[in-house]
């Protein structure tokens, strides 16, 4: 089938387009920068994290992960996060590229199921760290979906779970995941936990599983 070639208008609005998103992710990265530079992250049994993991977080603490994975990048070179496919995933692309990590560019729920081998093989890989939100990328909030560890089983790898906490943050009570915004000269302290590595049994009975990640 023969391609339509775009009208000049087209190409203006693309134009247009492109240059908002490049000044969006210039604030966005700047924004980090601020906080990067006046702030301090803590990650409780840092020592212990290792590759070859899958991570899990809040959706709504997805501006404080790319934080805590700056810092983790520094002796964990090779760390993808599964990202939306949409227009949102290109803002958090921009930003991951910047702290050298990769993303993991895939559409969103039973859409991702003709992608899904290609996650297989990235989390198959040695070496690498996959992380992911556990209610992304729509929710409900704080309701783990059983991706991360399907891939994680698969892969046999080890699950962690991440848990932020801030002294300074804004949050959007108007997001469904109550988004996080850590402030600059604040202190973002992250809760490590090695959840292990997932079995059959666990993944057909998720639902009772998934209950350790409860947030009370």
């Amino acid at each position: 089938m023969k391609a339509f070639a775009l009208t000049g208008e087209e190409r203006q609005q693309s134009r247009i387009r492109s240059a908002e998103k490049a000044v969006i992710c210039l604030i966005i990265r700047m924004y980090l920068k601020a906080v990067e530079k006046t702030s301090r992250v803590i990650i409780e049994g840092e020592e212990k994290i290792g590759p070859d993991i899958m991570a899990g977080y809040w959706h709504g603490d997805g501006t404080g992960m790319y934080l805590v994975l700056a810092k983790l990048m520094k002796r964990l070179p090779d760390i993808a996060v599964i990202v939306t496919a949409d227009e949102r995933g290109d803002f958090i692309e921009d930003v991951l590229k910047h702290y050298g990590a990769r993303a993991l560019r895939m559409p969103d729920g039973l859409r991702m199921r003709k992608r899904f081998p290609e996650l297989m093989q990235e989390a198959k890989q040695a070496g690498t760290v996959i992380a992911a939100a556990l209610d992304g990328p729509l929710g409900p909030l704080y309701e783990p979906k059983k991706l991360l560890f399907l891939l994680a089983k698969e892969a046999d790898k080890e699950v962690w779970y991440f848990r932020l906490s801030y002294s300074r943050a804004v949050r959007s009570k108007t997001r469904w995941d109550i988004h996080a915004y850590p402030l600059p000269f604040s202190t973002i302290r992250v809760r490590a936990e090695r959840i292990g590595r997932v079995d059959s049994g666990q993944l057909k009975n998720f639902e009772e599983y998934k209950k350790r990640f409860a947030v009370r």
